[in-house]
């Protein structure tokens, strides 16, 4: 049989041990949430570096479309939105988020933002796990490679030609890289051609979303 004390012990020992994990908890959770919203400070912050100028009336933020469940492996994504870019209510570009698996080390999130003739607007990597040196080459405040794919459409760019000059590609590879180029190139060439595919619908979308809405402000003015 235990002596009190032991008990005692045990009972404390209890105690500190469902007072840690309570604290556990709560620190993961708040940890979590603030990880969530930065997270997503983050991404926005990318939104308005996709849009085409400063000229939009609308907010991009809020302004979406949902991206049906058929093109989400497509787009690499499990859920996504397409944010809108319009002046004056009229839609002008969108703003299409998708993610690159084959990265030298993992997943490269990125926004790519189409103009409706299917041109792009620009490309920016939202999230990477790449080493600081191949990151760089990413960042458009450090180099000018991710503006290589400004103006490009499947129009004006070959399918052969959605590769790194090494394999007989348009775009230049990092100095003494290729698959992390290589990766970003295939999943923004994937992302042009989920537009071309999907485009119908959203522009038969906002024309319904629109119909909707000139109706119910002429029979609110009624």
């Amino acid at each position: 049989m235990f002596s009190g004390s032991v008990w005692k012990n045990i009972a404390v020992l209890g105690i500190v041990a469902l007072i840690s994990g309570i604290t556990v908890f709560t620190v993961h959770a708040i940890t979590k949430g603030y990880i969530i919203k930065s997270e997503s400070r983050y991404a926005k912050r990318f939104l308005f570096q996709v849009a085409p100028n400063a000229n939009y009336t609308n907010d991009i933020l809020t302004d979406t479309i949902n991206i049906p469940k058929k093109y989400f492996s497509m787009l690499g994504i499990e859920s996504g939105e397409i944010h809108l870019v319009k002046i004056n209510g009229k839609l002008i570009s969108i703003i299409v988020p998708s993610i690159a698996y084959d990265g030298y080390n993992g997943k490269i999130k990125i926004l790519v933002g189409i103009n409706l003739d299917g041109s792009i607007v620009s490309v920016r990597v939202v999230s990477h796990k790449e080493t600081q040196e191949l990151g760089d080459k990413m960042e458009v405040v450090k180099s000018d490679w991710i503006l290589n794919f400004n103006k490009k459409s499947l129009n004006n760019l070959e399918p052969k030609s959605w590769k790194v000059k090494k394999y007989g590609g348009y775009f230049d590879q990092f100095t003494g890289a290729t698959i992390t180029p290589s990766a970003i190139i295939k999943q923004v060439h994937e992302t042009l051609k989920y537009y071309e595919m999907d485009k119908s619908r959203i522009i038969k979308e906002l024309d319904v979303f629109n119909e909707i809405k000139v109706s119910n402000n002429f029979e609110g003015g009624n």
